[in-house]
């Protein structure tokens, strides 16, 4: 899990291949619980290994598949686009 610089987004990756971008607008006013990810990817061919949120352009996320995907890979959290 990775949240980003400005606290709006959360990167969450796993075994499972995919990479989820929640957006904290988007939470139940009952609970708080955020019940669908914003975007949901499932372009690496292994665990997502490794999030990170550019500081200096705050829709930017890079994320690391594992030894079977060996791919970082960039992502514009604003759109949705896999930027390579």
């Amino acid at each position: 899990l990775k949240w980003a610089p400005g606290g709006r987004f959360l990167a969450s990756g796993g075994n499972d291949n995919l990479l989820n971008i929640w957006d904290d607008r988007y939470t139940s006013t009952a609970n708080r619980a955020c019940e669908q990810s914003l975007f949901r990817f499932d372009q690496h061919q292994a665990a997502v290994k490794a999030l990170a949120w550019c500081p200096w352009q705050r829709h930017l996320l890079a994320s690391g598949g594992g030894t079977a995907d060996r791919m970082i890979r960039f992502w514009n959290a604003h759109t949705g686009v896999c930027l390579n």
